[in-house]
């Protein structure tokens, strides 16, 4: 989990988390310090309805600005949902060892999610083998629904919305690949499917 003193987003810590009543504390403590809430359904967005925007207004920027600001290739999707064109921001960690970029919200979900806009989050990968750490963070916190899904030979952790294990049932849909080298983290809506398909479109990207 990131500092309290510099928020920074830790999605591979929240997926972890098992205890529900730790979501409202999270939101709690989100609202004093910023950092983003955390909780049992492994998105990170685990609060109440209403999304807390985590991140301060200097890590705003441009697309161009995250590019010249990170060591990484800043892969872009290239779908209806998002792309450069409907890209409404961007915002680059301290360091510049991550970026965020949100696209519009997709169709209205019935009942709510937590979050309805469309969010990339990008970072170096890490964590060794790819899906040997999906499997191993399948086998320490089994959320119903949370499995592995292939994209173009690629495995990537997806977790449906309204997870039981979410307090509310009202997280977003969410998907973890690695492209590259480059962990990739997709969530928002209640359209699982969206998020495969910017995953796929990202894939091709990638690949020039």
């Amino acid at each position: 989990m990131g500092s309290i003193l510099q928020p920074t987003r830790s999605p591979r810590t929240a997926r972890s988390l098992t205890a529900a009543g730790l979501s409202l504390l999270a939101l709690a403590m989100s609202l004093l310090l910023r950092t983003p809430p955390e909780g049992p359904d492994g998105t990170g967005y685990l609060g109440t309805i209403t999304p807390v925007d985590p991140y301060p207004e200097e890590w705003k920027t441009t697309l161009e600005g995250a590019r010249s600001a990170v060591s990484f290739h800043l892969v872009v999707p290239a779908t209806r949902s998002a792309n450069e064109a409907n890209l409404e921001a961007t915002y680059v960690f301290p360091g510049g060892g991550a970026v965020e970029l949100r696209f519009p919200p997709l169709a209205p979900a019935s009942p709510p999610v937590r979050q309805g806009y469309l969010a990339v989050y990008l970072t170096v990968w890490g964590h060794g083998d790819p899906l040997t750490d999906y499997r191993e963070e399948l086998a320490r916190d089994p959320v119903p629904g949370k499995r592995v899904a292939w994209l173009d030979g690629i495995p990537a952790l997806v977790v449906p919305p309204r997870s039981t294990a979410d307090v509310e049932r009202a997280n977003p849909a969410y998907l973890e690949i690695v492209i590259d080298g480059l962990e990739v983290e997709i969530s928002g809506g209640d359209d699982l499917d969206v998020l495969l398909d910017v995953a796929r479109s990202m894939i091709t990207e990638a690949k020039g």
